[in-house]
């Protein structure tokens, strides 16, 4: 009796180690959350303007860079945007703007956002964009796998004529890493 005793408690503390070693590896998971920020000068005296470029995601954070090869799931939390930089009337408004993501060529490109009647001198807060979500899965599909960078580009049509101004898009990223 003495020697099953043993045994059912042999078996039950080994069955325990066994799982409880699935959960001590999967602790092992790391969640890195960072921003990926990429800043867009726009100087124009039209009253529309085109803005673009390349955002690498592996210059942004050095931990994401380190565990690249080893992402378990990647997601773009929000996108946003704020202007660092502007120079213009109190009164000027983007009137309609579309911002878009694309490969980094330019080729393939998706619509990550629209915008409208953002009056600009307001726009130096930092406000969270209505993404569409084709659009940051395709965001998502450069930034956060090989080859890790994008073309992001900013068309915008404006109320006045003539813009100077800094745009700052800011994407959000959550990355679970397993070692």
């Amino acid at each position: 009796m003495k020697n099953k005793t043993l045994a059912i408690v042999f078996f039950l503390f080994a069955g325990s180690l066994f799982t409880g070693g699935c959960s001590l590896f999967d602790k092992l998971e790391k969640d890195i959350n960072f921003v990926i920020e990429k800043e867009i000068s726009v100087k124009d005296t039209a009253s529309s303007f085109s803005g673009n470029e390349l955002v690498d995601a592996l210059s942004a954070n050095s931990d994401f860079k380190e565990n690249k090869s080893h992402i378990k799931s990647a997601s773009i939390e929000r996108v946003s945007y704020f202007l660092s930089y502007y120079n213009g009337t109190p009164t000027q408004t983007l009137v309609n703007g579309k911002v878009s993501i694309a490969d980094e060529n330019g080729g393939g490109s998706t619509e990550l956002a629209t915008l409208s009647n953002v009056r600009l001198i307001n726009a130096t807060t930092e406000s969270n964009l209505s993404t569409n979500s084709g659009g940051v899965e395709h965001a998502k599909s450069l930034l956060l796998s090989d080859p890790f960078k994008a073309r992001l580009t900013w068309n915008a049509t404006l109320s006045e004529k003539g813009i100077d101004a800094k745009i700052k898009t800011r994407f959000h990223v959550k990355v679970t890493v397993k070692p």
